[in-house]
Parts: C-alpha cells; structure tokens; sequence
C-alpha cells in the first residue's frame, strides 16, 4: 500500500482520545532507517480545531453574510473535554448529543441528533434499496428531481474537487501514487 493517507495505522489517528506509536522506515532509499514516532491525538485534534476556529473566525469577518448570530458562543472547554472523552462509541455519542442541546446548538428532538447514514442517497435517488447501494454499482437508478441540489451530489462534487487538487499536488510534487480507478494525473496533465 503507497504511504499516503494513514492506512499503515489502522484508525488510530480518528480517535481522539488515542496516544500511540509507530515505527517508520524514514531514509528516502527504503534502507530501512526505523524511527518510532509517539502521536498523541489529544493534542492534535485540539490544536486541529483551534486552527479551524481562528480559520472561520477569519471567514466570517471577511464574509459577514455568512455569520448567524442566533447561534450560541459554545464553551470551548466543554467542547474539547467531550472531544477527546474516551469512552466507549455509544456512549461518546451520548455525550456529544448532551453537549449539544445544553450549548443550545440543537434541540432536544431535533431530527439531526441521530444519524442516519442513507439520509443524503435517501434524499437524491428514488427507490433507495441500502444492500443495493452497499454493493457500490447500482443499476437502473432513478435520480430525484432536485438531485443537483441534493446534499449527496454536492458532497460528490466536493470529493471529487478534492482528488483533482489531491492529484495536482502530487503531480507538483513529482509523486506518483497509483490509481486504478481514474487516471486523474492524465486528465491533469492534458488541462494544463
């Protein structure tokens, strides 16, 4: 598997609450040069979104269009208690739906408290079948009227936005990562 993304890792960067380690191979001639790196996700992902708040905070100032100020200043040190709780799935959900209603950010029988991973293909194709879907290739699908502005289409279009910058990257970079699926750095190079 290339070395791109965290795969080698399993899942343990997406855990918040996570300390661990790794060895890697850091010479540049795969020699097999090992380090052992110790990652703690606790600060990490804190000081993750303390970047993503000074990043919005920034956006609004220079959009105010954007900014609702019927939305309540939350508790930053709640939110990065809650954040980096370990507990088990179930009860790490518990505590964010808790720390939701009580930041007022949602009501308590609010339809968005609970997740529903069909909701957005629910919402873009008609005669949505889950174990359809779960295969990855569907035939003969029906697209809803309003598919263009279906939140499933827009994150779409997101994730593919992003491959293409993705692949622009590595190709500036002078890296070539294998993909079977679309050859993208092609399509790249010919818009260039």
């Amino acid at each position: 598997m290339p070395a791109y993304g965290h795969g080698q890792v399993f899942s343990y960067p997406d855990m918040p609450y996570l300390n661990w380690k790794y060895c890697f191979d850091s010479s540049n001639d795969f020699s097999e040069e090992y380090k052992t790196t110790r990652i703690s996700n606790t600060e990490r992902f804190t000081e993750a979104f303390k970047e993503i708040k000074k990043h919005l905070k920034t956006f609004l100032e220079k959009n105010p269009e954007y900014k609702d100020d019927t939305v309540a200043e939350v508790n930053e040190n709640k939110f990065f208690s809650n954040l980096v709780l370990k507990e088990k799935t179930d009860d790490r959900i518990q505590n964010w739906k808790k720390f939701m209603i009580n930041e007022e950010l949602f009501e308590e029988n609010d339809e968005f408290l609970d997740y529903d991973e069909h909701r957005w293909l629910e919402e873009a194709f008609q005669y949505f079948i889950p174990e359809d879907f779960d295969d990855r290739i569907v035939k003969e699908i029906y697209l809803e009227e309003d598919f263009l502005d279906s939140n499933w289409y827009k994150y779409y279009q997101g994730t593919q936005w992003y491959k293409k910058l993705f692949f622009e990257s590595v190709l500036d970079n002078d890296l070539v990562i294998p993909n079977d699926y679309v050859d993208i750095t092609e399509i790249i190079r010919e818009e260039k």
